[in-house]
């Protein structure tokens, strides 16, 4: 890969995940990535398909490595615990991801498909589980400013809703498969 094409795909990314598909102009990347506009076009073709390439090297960089995190010799709880946690730490420092992956995948279904099907065909857990404990896990970052509202926190106070998240996701989801988390049934009362 060129330099060049490799300065595109990352300002690109900077860009898409911040304004989305829609809303992003070949003419701001061109101008975050230091080209010509031409260039772009020359690399990638459209800025659709650069769209779908940003896509596919968001889901391998983050939600590849935090579901590949399974590992069929630890225990479920291990595991559940694991996942939760590596998508809470990944979101929290790239929040604006969670919002930009479900709009992508939204427009182009295949992408998903693609990741959970590679982490279905490693054994590392059922598609279903991991659907799940994505969806959860996803859904404080997208909701974010409408929760701070809701719960009337700011930054700090929200961090803490995200500690106390991951671990009512994690005994919620182990109870929910009949397995009581370490300890006893967590989260209860917070």
């Amino acid at each position: 890969m060129t330099a060049t094409r490799e300065r595109i795909l990352q300002a690109a990314e900077a860009v898409l995940v911040r304004k989305g598909v829609d809303g992003a102009r070949t003419r701001e990347i061109a101008s975050a990535a230091r080209v010509n506009q031409a260039l772009i076009h020359y690399y990638f073709g459209t800025k659709e398909e650069l769209g779908r390439l940003v896509v596919r090297r968001v889901v391998r960089r983050s939600v590849v490595p935090i579901l590949g995190s399974w590992s069929a010799g630890d225990p479920l709880d291990v595991n559940v615990r694991r996942v939760v946690e590596g998508c809470t730490e990944e979101f929290r420092d790239r929040p604006e991801v969670p919002g930009f992956l479900l709009s992508a995948l939204h427009r182009e279904p295949g992408l998903a498909g693609a990741a959970l099907d590679a982490i279905g065909a490693s054994g590392k857990g059922s598609p279903q589980l991991l659907t799940t404990l994505l969806a959860l896990c996803l859904f404080p970052f997208v909701a974010r400013p409408a929760l701070q509202m809701a719960l009337g926190v700011g930054d700090d106070g929200f961090d803490r809703f995200l500690d106390r998240h991951a671990d009512q996701v994690t005994a919620f989801v182990l109870r929910g498969l009949d397995h009581d988390p370490p300890g006893g049934p967590a989260g209860a009362g917070r």
